[in-house]
């Protein structure tokens, strides 16, 4: 790569190239920023799945995926680039836990770019950007092609992440994709059984009789 090199804009179009070059030269390159980030951007779409407008006023919504969101983000770079070197080696990988920081953090870029979507879809639709009902959303023709449009970029901006996400755990691991695609997938099904499971426990207190 030129002395132009970027690797915020090169790692949508060039995952394994930006990665390699990242790794080779400086590879704690903004991943604590891109955890940190990722988390909250990550927090919200959570907190707009479950729908948790329903159960905290927004000023103590948003204060808490300021909170929680850095923390599950650092959790994940840690935890997550354990994980994939512990299954990785079973599929004959070699990268090691820095390389594999540096893909699940650059692999967030995407997920990064979509927070400021964050605030367009407070000031489109408010309150209901974080409620499971849509009502009022769903009842203006022009609020509801934009949540549909929106919802679409957020699909594309997931599948390109991961996109980047395969591409270099690929790279860092020196095997097939298709290796990189089952270990994360071994690594996804890991994580999110007691991630599904310690949401039941919680379940009953956000749900109160």
């Amino acid at each position: 790569m030129n002395e132009r090199f970027s690797p915020w804009s090169s790692i949508w179009l060039r995952p394994k190239e930006t990665i390699r070059t990242i790794i080779d030269t400086n590879p704690r390159q903004n991943i604590m920023l891109l955890a940190i980030l990722g988390g909250i951007s990550q927090a919200f779409a959570n907190a707009s799945a479950q729908g948790m407008g329903k159960f905290l006023p927004l000023p103590a919504l948003v204060t808490t995926i300021l909170l929680a969101g850095p923390l599950g983000g650092l959790l994940y770079l840690y935890l997550g680039a354990w994980l994939l070197q512990l299954i990785g080696q079973r599929f004959g990988g070699s990268a090691t836990k820095k390389e594999l920081q540096a893909a699940i953090a650059w692999s967030w870029v995407p997920i990064v770019s979509a927070l400021p979507l964050w605030g367009v879809k407070y000031i489109l639709f408010r309150n209901e950007a974080f409620l499971p009902e849509k009502t009022f959303t769903q009842s203006q023709p022009v609020l509801a092609n934009l949540h549909s449009l929106i919802g679409f970029v957020d699909f594309v901006i997931i599948v390109w992440s991961l996109y980047i996400f395969f591409n270099a755990v690929s790279e860092v691991n020196r095997f097939s994709f298709g290796r990189s695609i089952v270990t994360v997938l071994i690594a996804g099904i890991i994580i999110t059984i007691p991630s599904m499971l310690l949401f039941a426990l919680c379940a009953p207190a956000l749900h109160p009789m």
